[in-house]
């Protein structure tokens, strides 16, 4: 009879602790969203921060968006500085952030294009990530900017997308947690870099070739079919809104195969592709990589350096009016 009291006792000791770390840990979260609605830098790294910027604040001219490989990848300060030789004053803000599909892209676009519009939008992506649909990580990616109380439209738009394939209620219940890791951590993340360029460094060991990750080894692209939807999306919403949309492909180091599907598509779209992922220059040079598909510092200003001579001929036809 003692032992089950004790045991009851530590049962409902235990639930009491855990109740009160989580009521502690959504009250820190709630004050931090509130804090992070007005946080915003166009110099961070802070996902976050990032994030509650573009969707808010930003009106530059040319928003870069993508995965890791455009965050770390393409120089904004470089685009920038290469316009000013042209005599164009244009803005450039890296949205880059890691494993951001089409689903999710195509909300994040909607939200930046209904407050504002750009000149142009410069989208990386790559074949592999078309039949990457992972809703665990739609999901979570979508609670990890709930923090940004003032564009929650983008958040519930994105809840909406994901509960038509069984994990909006999932999102939906977890979105009301603010996790401190996700808010103050994450929120305090700022480092010194310009226009949304978070740089990387170290270099690949010439010795060392990991396997090809992207690679589908002779296997045939099996897309998911809501990721081709979104970003026949996104490209009738820029062409809607009169947005110069280009799709970029970014360099990867002596990859296994081409890449075709996003290429494909973009030419059926009338959409310009610049295609960078296997190249003699950059499979030349492993001292330009941090690894086999992320560019170093050294490597994002070649490669923003050869993306503006690619598409500077339609940016300079944008900027003229035509």
């Amino acid at each position: 009879m003692r032992m089950k009291k004790t045991v009851l006792r530590l049962v409902c000791d235990v639930v009491i602790v855990a109740a009160l770390l989580l009521v502690c840990d959504v009250a820190c979260g709630v004050v931090a969203s509130r804090w992070l609605r007005y946080f915003h830098n166009r110099d961070s790294v802070s996902c976050i921060e990032r994030a509650s910027y573009v969707l808010g604040y930003c009106d530059e001219e040319i928003i870069l968006i993508g995965s890791s490989r455009c965050a770390h990848g393409l120089e904004s300060q470089v685009l920038e500085d290469s316009l000013r030789t042209h005599h164009l004053d244009y803005k450039v803000y890296n949205a880059g952030y890691h494993n951001r599909g089409a689903v999710e892209s195509a909300c994040f676009l909607d939200a930046i294009l209904d407050r504002y519009t750009p000149k142009a939008i410069v989208m990386e992506y790559y074949d592999y990530m078309f039949q990457c649909g992972d809703d665990s990580l739609l999901a979570a990616n979508f609670v990890k900017f709930a923090p940004i109380g003032k564009h929650n439209r983008y958040l519930r738009k994105g809840m909406n997308q994901v509960s038509h394939y069984g994990v909006g209620s999932l999102v939906k219940i977890h979105s009301g947690v603010y996790r401190i890791k996700q808010t103050l951590v994450e929120g305090m993340g700022s480092v010194d870099i310009r226009g949304g360029y978070e740089p990387i460094g170290g270099v690949m060991p010439s010795d060392v070739l990991a396997p090809d990750g992207f690679s589908l080894h002779g296997k045939p692209l099996q897309p998911i079919q809501r990721e081709v939807d979104a970003m026949r999306h996104i490209i009738q919403r820029c062409k809607a809104k009169g947005v110069l949309l280009i799709f970029v492909i970014a360099p990867y180091f002596q990859p296994d195969a081409c890449q075709s599907f996003l290429p494909s598509l973009a030419c059926s779209e009338g959409v310009m592709c610049v295609d960078y992922y296997n190249t003699d220059f950059f499979n030349a040079h492993p001292e330009l990589f941090r690894d086999r598909s992320h560019v170093n510092h050294n490597g994002a200003h070649r490669f923003t350096s050869q993306l503006f001579t690619s598409i500077w001929p339609s940016i300079a036809k944008v900027a003229n009016g035509e």
